[in-house]
C-alpha cells in the first residue's frame, strides 16, 4: 500500500499519487479557436503565454505612443504600462524600434486583410460603377488607417 506525500491517505497501488509532481498527470484541455477542445502540453501553453505576453506589450507600447510619442517614450513607460519589468521586454523584443516596427507590421497586416475584402469584391464587380465604388472604398479606407497610424509608416 502507497501513501500520499501530502496527507498520508493510502492510495490504491496502480493510481499516481496526484499531490507528488514527478507522477504524469493528464493533459490540460483548453478550447482551440473552433470551440473544439484539444490537449495542450507544456509546450504549447508557453508558446501561447509567450504570444501573448508579446501582445501585451505590443498593446501598452501603442497606447504610450500615441499618448507621448514614440521619441518622447522610454521602454520604463512601456513597461510600467505592461505591468512587467523593461529586463522582460528585452526578452521579446531588441529596443524601442524593433516594438514600434512590430506595430507597424502588425498595422500593415490589418489594412491587408482589410484590403483583400475589398479586392474581392473588385473581381466580382460587373459594371464600371460597381468598379469605382470598390476603388472609393479601397482610397477612404487608405485614408482612414493612415489618419489613425500613419505615424507608423513615416
Amino acid at each position: 500500500m502507497r501513501f500520499t506525500v501530502s496527507s498520508l491517505k493510502p492510495v490504491e497501488e496502480g493510481l499516481p499519487d496526484p499531490s507528488f509532481p514527478y507522477e504524469t498527470r493528464p493533459p490540460v484541455l483548453h478550447k482551440n479557436a473552433l470551440g473544439s477542445e484539444e490537449k495542450m502540453g507544456i509546450k504549447e501553453r508557453k508558446e501561447r503565454e509567450k504570444r501573448q505576453r508579446a501582445n501585451d506589450i505590443l498593446e501598452a507600447a501603442r497606447q504610450i505612443f500615441e499618448r507621448k510619442g514614440f521619441l518622447n517614450t522610454p521602454l520604463q513607460d512601456v513597461a510600467k504600462e505592461a505591468e512587467i519589468s523593461v529586463g522582460l521586454i528585452y526578452r521579446y523584443f531588441l529596443s524601442k524600434e524593433d516594438i514600434f516596427a512590430s506595430l507597424a507590421l502588425k498595422g500593415a497586416e490589418q489594412f491587408d486583410s482589410h484590403l483583400e475584402v475589398l479586392l474581392k469584391r473588385a473581381k466580382t464587380a460587373k459594371s464600371r460603377s460597381q468598379i469605382v465604388e470598390v476603388l472609393v472604398a479601397i482610397a477612404d479606407s487608405f485614408f482612414s488607417f493612415y489618419n489613425l497610424y500613419g505615424e507608423y509608416f513615416d
